[in-house]
Formats: C-alpha cells, structure tokens, sequence
C-alpha cells in the first residue's frame, strides 16, 4: 500500500492540518488517521483520513456557531470532578460538559473536538497539565483553546511541572464557585 497520490508522509499530513507531525504521530496511534509503516519504519497517513478530519472540522466550525459551549473537565478523582462538573453546571447550566482522566486521552480528544474551555488539574496520569497546555498551544489547529488549571498545589509549587502561561487562570482546590465563575468569565472574555 503505496500509492503518493493517496498516502501522505507524517510531515505532509501535519501541514494539511495545521499542527505538528507529533499530533499526527499521536493521531495515528490512537486509530484517529489512518496510518501504517513502511517496510524502513516510517508512518504513511492515508489521504482519505486527513481530508475525513478536515472535513469533520470545518462541519464542527459551522455547527459551533450555534451550539452550547462545550468545557471539557481533566480530573483523575472521580469524586473532585464531580465536585467540578456540579460547579461548572451551577456557573453555565446550558454548557455541555465532558470528563476525562488522563492526560494523554484529553490531549488527543482536545484536538479532536476543540472544546471552549478546558479546565484541568496540573498532576495527571499520561502528561501533566502544564504540559498538555503547551503541547497544545504548539499546534496551529488548537493554539486558541481557552484553560483554566486546578491543583491542589500551591502556585509556586508548579514549576517541577513547568511554566503557567500568564492568561491561565490557576485555582487553588477545593475550588471555590465564585473564584471559578471569575476565571470562566476571563477565559470566555479573553
């Protein structure tokens, strides 16, 4: 299976849609594009799965228009996501709000589904917050995603898990309802 009309190199697939080769390296091994090797290691991106996915994105971007704002929830405790949901819900009740629990697996669906805001605790299994949000804004295609970090950390405690971006809200936990109205509020304004 090598036909250059159909298949794209990892570079060629990461310009076509606006974000590093390694989003596209992440892509393929989470089954998003679809991809295989050549016999001397290198990824093949199938055409057809990159122009699926920019057609997916701009579909997204028109229904984005009129849909309810989309937060994605990042929380390895079940019981402190709860605790965000119910708060994000009391905050924006029209908001449709998702949870994920691993770092990895959010930054895969962040760059799938593009959610309006993105709240996060810092220590989370598969890549740390911190991380997650630089990966992410490396990347064309998911550089103006809105973030909001949770920790129980102190702030100047962050540093071992990189640098706060100053447009980041971070928030101390127990998150506190007004606290976390403000900081949605200077995301969604920002």
């Amino acid at each position: 299976m090598d036909d250059d009309a159909t298949t794209l190199t990892t570079a060629q697939a990461a310009a076509m849609l606006g974000v590093a080769p390694n989003s596209v390296i992440m892509w393929a091994d989470a089954g998003i594009l679809q991809s295989w090797r050549t016999p001397g290691g290198h990824r093949r991106i199938t055409l057809a799965s990159v122009q699926a996915m920019l057609d997916k994105r701009n579909t997204r971007d028109a229904a984005n228009r009129s849909r309810p704002l989309r937060i994605m929830v990042v929380e390895d405790d079940a019981a402190a996501a709860q605790l965000l949901v119910g708060q994000l819900g009391a905050v924006l009740p029209q908001a449709q709000v998702d949870v994920v629990s691993d770092g990895f697996v959010a930054l895969v669906k962040a760059g799938q589904e593009s959610p309006d805001v993105i709240v996060m605790d810092v220590h989370l299994p598969g890549m740390n917050g911190l991380a997650m949000i630089h990966s992410l804004r490396a990347q064309a295609g998911t550089r103006g995603l809105r973030f909001i970090l949770v920790s129980s950390y102190q702030q100047h405690e962050l540093k071992p898990f990189g640098e706060l971006p100053g447009d980041v809200p971070f928030l101390g936990k127990p998150v506190d309802l007004e606290a976390l109205r403000e900081a949605v509020g200077q995301v969604l304004a920002g």
